[in-house]
């Protein structure tokens, strides 16, 4: 815990983008596409959010508001369409498949936003100069985003299936209420413990997507491994964020405006505290040679 920034003058002073730490030290996972975890506490990643999120607080909220922008713009020429749809008087078949085609495409846009926004949240918690102009560069990483996220949802069913099905069918066949109702809890904790093993081994990929390039399956074998023996700060850092978004929802709806971009970027900077470093990453010109990750953060430019 005694490590502090600049390194002492034996050490290699290459580390510009490091995620929030406390010791200095890493290691290598085998074939982990330059994956280099490095030891990290809750308060370290709480610390590093905030010291670039009070530095960049307005384009975090323009980012954001940015998204809903548009993701609003679009739902109204989407209801417009409809609109003119029914007046036409075509078709009710035509008319119901154009409603559908309309509402997925709503749909993508919506997902195509948010993987623009972990791209610009992911390029600011790495120290990275970012512009608005990543909301929409998401697309390179859609399809396989897409993709680990079915992938993700399948395991989620198959928990089900495994976990509280028999549960419910020992409930149904049991003539012994006690027995059942206990079929029934024990199914019911084990799709709980399961789904959220699945949820914190997963959280991660896709900033793997992102970051390293990954594949729909190399993506999820990588977030299982750089989350492994840290399920449990990660899990509190996930409470802590759903505890901060609805306090701003509490402070009726206003505090939001500020909590959400606060917890995106609190995932991101979770993931670099999980991941390390991108492979041969360099400081930019405009970096001083001592930077500091945890307290000289460079202003936001350009935009």
């Amino acid at each position: 815990m005694s490590s502090s920034f600049p390194p002492e003058p034996h050490e290699e002073p290459t580390d510009y983008y490091a995620p929030p730490k406390t010791d200095i030290g890493s290691y290598h996972l085998p074939g982990d596409m330059g994956v280099v975890p490095v030891p990290f506490t809750i308060a370290d990643v709480l610390a590093r959010t905030w010291e670039i999120y009070k530095i960049n607080m307005g384009p975090c909220i323009g980012v954001v508001f940015l998204a809903v922008g548009v993701n609003i713009g679009f739902r109204v020429l989407e209801t417009g369409a409809m609109v003119a749809l029914e007046l036409a008087r075509l078709p009710q078949e035509t008319v119901i498949v154009a409603q559908w085609g309309l509402t997925f495409g709503l749909m993508i846009l919506q997902f195509w936003l948010t993987v623009g926004q972990w791209v610009f949240m992911l390029k600011l918690a790495q120290g990275r100069v970012v512009s608005f102009g990543d909301v929409f560069s998401g697309g390179p990483y859609l399809l396989r985003t897409l993709g680990a996220t079915i992938c993700v949802g399948l395991m989620v069913i198959a928990i089900l299936a495994v976990g509280a099905i028999p549960g419910g069918v020992a409930f149904l066949a049991s003539n012994d209420r006690t027995i059942g109702f206990i079929g029934l809890g024990l199914g019911v904790v084990f799709t709980l413990v399961a789904w959220i093993i699945v949820g914190v081994r997963c959280s991660q990929f896709q900033y793997l997507i992102i970051d390293r390039d990954a594949g729909v399956m190399d993506s999820l074998r990588l977030s299982m491994q750089i989350t492994r023996g840290r399920e449990l700060p990660i899990i509190v850092l996930g409470l802590l964020g759903i505890a901060i978004n609805i306090a701003g929802f509490l402070a009726c709806l206003v505090g939001a405006v500020f909590t959400g971009p606060f917890v995106m970027l609190q995932a991101a900077v979770t993931y670099v505290a999980l991941a390390g470093p991108p492979p041969g990453s360099k400081p930019p010109s405009h970096y001083l040679s001592d930077f500091d990750p945890l307290h000289d953060l460079p202003e936001l430019r350009p935009l």
